[in-house]
């Protein structure tokens, strides 16, 4: 199965700690919840300050509302293919 209403947001947290990191995921998630999207995952690099998560949505802005509204900030979304 082909998911092609994926987003993926970068962002660039290079003071942030895995504690933070957990807690805007935990308050991104649970917004993308209420809005009807979908928060898949998220991967956290600490060494680089990277952050990237993966949502499925009808589209890019309902996903930068989501993060706007957690407080998680983001430089970039991305659309992208999920490929199964």
């Amino acid at each position: 199965m082909v998911i092609e209403h994926g987003y993926l947001v970068e962002r660039y947290l290079p003071d942030a700690t895995i504690e933070q990191v957990a807690d805007a995921t935990s308050r991104a998630r649970e917004l993308a919840r209420e809005a009807g999207i979908c928060y898949l995952w998220s991967a956290f690099v600490p060494e680089e300050g990277s952050c990237f998560c993966l949502f499925t949505a009808p589209s890019a802005e309902k996903v930068c509302v989501v993060n706007e509204q957690a407080g998680f900030p983001f430089a970039h979304t991305f659309s992208a293919v999920l490929p199964g």
